[in-house]
Formats: structure tokens, sequence, C-alpha cells
């Protein structure tokens, strides 16, 4: 539902948000995510630190007309071969963010579904 609400533009998302909620979809109910938070849990944590790239032609980062690119752990920056991101782009509804992992992510984290 707040997918639906995103997509139509009638709110906007920061990047994290639009990561974390894209990675809920992985779930069919709360309590499947809470038998998987609580198996999880036990494989420990990483903190992140992502990092932002703004577009310039020395980078070669023309990523679907992204104004800028915000890079998490495992993402290759340049290469494009490993990717676990997030993209602004500008839309006719004003500017979106969305997400690009082909990543396994580490301790038992699930990737986005977008």
């Amino acid at each position: 539902m707040l997918k639906d609400y995103y997509s139509k533009s009638d709110i906007l998302l920061a990047p994290p948000q639009v990561y974390e909620l894209s990675r809920l979809k992985n779930f069919k109910d709360f309590d499947e995510l809470k038998k998987f938070a609580f198996e999880r849990q036990e494989l420990g944590l990483e903190q992140w630190l992502p990092q932002i790239i703004l577009r310039d032609s020395e980078t070669n980062m023309d990523l679907l007309n992204s104004k800028f690119v915000v890079t998490l752990p495992g993402d290759d920056c340049i290469k494009n071969s490993k990717l676990n991101r997030i993209l602004s782009r500008d839309t006719q509804n004003g500017r979106k963010f969305f997400v690009e992992c082909n990543i396994e992510l580490p301790f038992g984290q699930l990737s986005p579904i977008f």
C-alpha cells in the first residue's frame, strides 16, 4: 500500500526508507517477518555508511538519468557488475528513488525487491 502511494508521488520517501521498504516486500505478513528477524539476529550486524556519488562525465555515472547514486556496501561503483545502490531520478511526477541490488548481502540479510 505504501509503495502504491509512493509510485503515484503522493508521498516522498528518502533513500534509506525506499531501500528498507523494498526489503520488506520479501515477507507475506508480519509473522513471517518476525520469524525471520528472530532467526537472523544470531548472524550478526554490519554498519553501513552509504557513499553518495554525484553524476558527472569523469565517473561515467550516467545511470538511468540519475542525479546522484547512493552506493551501499558491496557495490563496485563504476564497473556496474555488482550493484547495491539507490538511484535518484527526476520523473514527470517529481524525484523518485530506485533500488538496484544484485549481490548476496551478508549476515543473512535479504535483498530488496522493487
